[in-house]
């Protein structure tokens, strides 16, 4: 009998208000009720559905299996921040948060447990000796949720036993296809440059420039690369963009720039911070600006105000209209949320959106479903600083790093190993999943990010590149050369070999190939 059997209803239910804990009692099989409130836990086809209906304004819901978890396992989740080295194998340790999932490694088998993609709820999953936890904040912005007579589809779990027979990576991987409810992937692979980097330093020459590299470095003509412009198109500068789209002075006609991109034979793209505005007339839209421990420049808009809709909306079309293929939306989770994940540490507490009746993980997603269907069935669509769970089936392709890591001195590139060793499987099972970009203008010694390309690569996920404001030299463009030739085909994803035991694996198979790395030796040089 496997060790996980969180496919049957739990044996405690309890909701939290934000004064009390409401315990609910069984009132039926998979059926629990008290204080106004009801959840089922229903079993269909290995599948169990939990919902809510709640008279009492809600904030969390816990629901727990009690048994004996075996002793000596290993396991892995997710995590709500991954702007540090964070993902890794351990025992068990009570407090951890697995957001989304957890695979259970016993030496012979690997396990998963996990809630499917697209749930109504934040979920984290806790595991002690005794049982599994699983939380799920319904919260409504910072405040609790009212959701009136609709029922909310809290969550869908799925249990998946492992085989001896398997590899850990390899029962990830089958694990996250079970997790898998609308995938959406590119049709082909995506590499190229995403200009991102030092973005007040580009203006529209510059950026020609490079497109015109980009487009004598990449070969194949049946898969052309793509060229990110990144933030600094837009008002108010990096990160600061607005969506009233209007272009600095440093770059002018953006739809001038996407023709000339597309001229150089690159397939043109372009940074969006969709719910940021710098308009006051939009204030009525917009969500309490000080609901966050800082400030930001400009107006955060409410996704669920009606006139906030278009006016995403509109931003969206306007970038395919000018000719852009690619949408790369930012900022989105960091806007609307006042913690990172599932627990809330902001200054304003109680602070909700306009629609009261929706979870935060309704209104995300629904976010991320609203600039989707903005962009049309031809434009690619990535999502960084997203919510990769919430935005499966709306986003092509998943920035699976919580920042820009590279950018760091000696941990940067580790920060994307680690990403791509512990969420690469999500990889052709839930989206495309983009680790770190290799990062040229970086601190790091060039026989690292050189090494990092080469990995990159020969993954068979997305291969980005951030190529700064100075031209590379001619080694590094003879290594960009041979890197976009192999990224542009379809390539078996690649497989860490170590990373049970390694937050920064170094051996790696590459198709039929193991490949050692050394992430660290160039340091000491």
């Amino acid at each position: 009998m496997p060790p996980f059997e969180m496919n049957r209803p739990p044996d405690h239910v309890a909701c939290l208000t934000a004064e009390t804990t409401l315990p609910l009692a069984a009132a039926a099989e998979g059926h629990f009720e008290g204080h106004g409130i009801a959840l089922s836990a229903e079993s269909n086809e290995g599948v169990l559905s939990l919902r809510l209906r709640t008279s009492v304004p809600l904030m969390w819901v816990r629901v727990r299996w009690a048994e004996r978890i075996p002793e000596g396992l290993r396991y892995l989740g997710d995590a709500w921040d991954l702007r540090r080295h964070s993902l890794e194998w351990r025992g068990i340790v009570p407090e951890r948060p697995l957001p989304w999932y957890f695979l259970a490694h016993d030496g012979q088998h690997t396990h998963g447990v996990g809630v499917q993609t697209g749930p109504a709820a934040l979920c984290q999953w806790h595991i002690d000796p005794y049982g599994v936890t699983l939380w799920m904040d319904v919260r409504n912005g910072s405040g609790p949720v009212e959701p009136g007579d609709r029922e909310i589809p809290l969550a869908q779990i799925v249990v998946r036993s492992g085989r001896v027979w398997e590899a850990p990576f390899q029962a990830a991987q089958r694990f996250a296809a079970q997790l898998d409810r609308a995938r959406l992937m590119p049709e082909q692979p995506v590499y190229g440059f995403d200009c991102e980097s030092e973005a007040e330093a580009w203006d529209a020459g510059r950026l020609q420039e490079f497109a015109h590299l980009l487009g004598e470095l990449a070969e194949n003509t049946v898969n052309r690369p793509f060229f990110l412009v990144g933030s600094g198109w837009q008002e108010g500068g990096a990160g600061h963009g607005t969506v009233r789209m209007r272009a600095g002075d440093a770059l002018g006609d953006m739809e001038a720039l996407a023709a000339a991109i597309a001229d150089e034979t690159c397939r043109p793209g372009l940074w969006l911070r969709p719910l940021l505005s710098m308009a006051d007339e939009h204030e009525a839209w917009a969500l309490p600006l000080d609901r966050t421990g800082t400030r930001d420049t400009g107006w955060v808009l409410d996704p669920t105000h009606p006139e906030a809709v278009e006016q995403i909306q509109q931003a969206v079309r306007q970038a395919v209209d000018w000719g852009y293929e690619m949408i790369c939306h930012d900022r989105i989770a960091s806007d609307l949320l006042d913690h990172r994940g599932g627990r809330s540490d902001g200054a304003e507490q109680g602070w909700r959106f306009s629609d009261v009746t929706l979870t935060t993980a309704e209104v995300l997603r629904q976010v991320y479903e609203t600039l989707r269907r903005a962009a049309g069935d031809r434009t690619l669509v990535i999502g960084r600083n997203t919510l990769g769970h919430l935005a499966a089936g709306q986003v092509h392709v998943q920035h699976i790093v919580g920042s820009r890591a590279a950018r760091q001195r000696n941990i940067g590139h580790l920060i994307g190993i680690n990403a791509l060793a512990f969420r690469g499987f999500h990889h052709g099972a839930l989206y495309a999943a983009e680790a770190d970009p290799v990062c040229l203008y970086s601190q790091l010694p060039w026989s690292l990010n050189e090494q990092w390309l080469s990995l990159l690569a020969s993954s068979g996920t997305p291969c980005l590149v951030a190529p700064g404001i100075e031209p590379p030299d001619d080694d590094v463009q003879r290594a960009l050369h041979a890197a976009f030739d192999q990224a542009s085909r379809q390539l078996p994803l690649a497989e860490p070999q170590d990373w049970l035991a390694n937050t920064s694996p170094g051996r790696w198979t590459l198709g039929n190939e193991t490949v050692t790395y050394d992430w660290f030796s160039a340091h000491y040089e």
